[in-house]
């Protein structure tokens, strides 16, 4: 472990998985730092062919969730057959390094505007260049590691992982700072104790600690322990119990600046998404979703309230796709949010998943009219006959029906694929 590893007290980040085609074409930065990154991923490359095979891992949706800390780059990639724990590592800055560049920094304040508007200008990566401060890695600065049995360097996995870091790192040139040792709260906070005090540069790895220290007061084990053990500290009061619902909505007086109607259905909404957070009541109640899927959720969760008002067709209207948004919706109506993650993107699943489901649909031989499935992936279709099973990762079988030459979710998915097929 470096010496800037264990001083930095930057928290990690973690960044959901990006899902399929999630841009087009074969760009994967827009930024000349994110163009940077990638150029050093494929120049210090021993495999053409692990790249190639990583760009499409990448705009498949292969990677899981990715973490940021610093140091290092790590996600779940999903192979043909098993998923891998992959990391790309990049050596930190250590707190002389740090010193010199946060002087160079503090030395010009549009460098700090820039940042701050998520901007990297070139004049600054050259004015730390200067002081043998490398922010951008070069050929050879990104240490790939999977536990796969590919020799490439990097192999396709992490390959994919550093193609999806270029996106992160294209709209947040800290995450850069945080793969060199230190989050964004804690490179603000030294800039301002520097600018503050006017400390000189050899004592600014200080400010990192002193600001550390700052907004996140400690205490021993002992005294915290002691504190909590006083008798005379009252013990929490109980959870207040749960209502029987959401509760009714006040009313909302008509008026014509805003759609009072929408407004209802909106209100509605948010007070029973609340509820059911409150309630743990599932997936579908998570705090976050994209602009996407939370347009198709409202659509579904809304349908009827929404058909008086023009809402339907604005969200519609918003969506990426709007054709397939009647599509998006049924989905979300049968299965919730698995059921459009079903819709929207195809996976491989292991050896053992594809096993049991094997096992599962082979006791449908039997049955008469039992259908003929062309597998591909997590999909069972037989096409002549007009059904499509879905496997969801959760292991439940999405129905899908063929109509007008495009495959529509047919019904609520169901554990086992004898029950999904009887309900097309």
């Amino acid at each position: 472990m470096t010496e800037a590893t264990e001083a930095s007290g930057a928290a990690a980040q973690g960044f959901p998985a990006f899902p399929a085609g999630r841009r087009g074409g074969r760009g994967f930065a827009r930024s000349w730092w994110g163009r940077a990154w990638i150029a050093s991923v494929e120049d210090a490359a021993l495999d053409l062919q692990a790249l190639k095979s990583g760009r499409k891992y990448a705009f498949t949706g292969r990677v899981g969730s990715i973490t940021v800390s610093p140091g290092r780059l790590s996600a779940p990639v999903y192979g043909e057959a098993d998923t891998y724990r992959t990391t790309v590592a990049l050596q930190p800055l250590t707190d002389a390094q740090w010193d010199r560049f946060l002087a160079q920094v503090a030395a010009r304040a549009g460098h700090i505007a820039a940042l701050l508007d998520r901007d990297m200008p070139p004049d600054l990566v050259a004015a730390a260049e200067d002081v043998d401060v490398p922010l951008l890695p070069g050929i050879g600065d990104l240490d790939p590691d999977c536990d796969c049995e590919d020799w490439g360097h990097p192999c396709r996995h992490a390959a994919a992982l550093a193609y999806q870091a270029a996106w992160l790192i294209d709209e947040d040139p800290f995450l850069l700072m945080l793969l060199r040792g230190r989050g964004e709260a804690e490179f603000i906070a030294a800039l301002q104790l520097l600018s503050a005090g006017g400390r000189p540069a050899d004592s600014v790895a200080d400010g990192f600690g002193a600001a550390a220290a700052r907004t996140r007061p400690t205490v021993s084990a002992s005294d915290a322990y002691a504190s909590y053990a006083d008798a005379s500290i009252a013990a929490l009061p109980p959870d207040p119990e749960l209502p029987d619902s959401a509760g009714e909505m006040p009313a909302i007086p008509a008026s014509d600046a805003f759609d009072t109607a929408l407004l209802r259905i909106l209100a509605r909404d948010a007070a029973r998404r609340a509820y059911d957070l409150m309630a743990d009541a599932g997936s579908d109640a998570a705090w976050w979703l994209d602009e996407r899927a939370d347009a198709v959720r409202l659509a579904a969760t809304h349908a009827d309230a929404l058909a008086h008002t023009d809402a339907y067709d604005r969200l519609r209207e918003g969506h990426d796709r709007p054709a397939d948004f009647p599509r998006a919706v049924a989905a979300w109506t049968f299965g919730g949010a698995a059921g459009l993650a079903v819709l929207d993107h195809a996976w491989t699943p292991s050896r053992t998943e594809l096993a049991h489901a094997k096992a599962e649909l082979s006791r449908l031989d039997d049955e008469p009219g039992a259908p003929d499935f062309r597998t591909w992936r997590n999909r069972w279709t037989d096409e002549p006959a007009g059904v499509q099973l879905r496997l969801s990762p959760d292991g439940h079988w999405h129905p899908y029906r063929l109509d007008t030459g495009t495959w529509w979710p047919a019904a609520a998915p169901a554990p086992d694929p004898a029950t999904a097929l009887a309900a097309t």
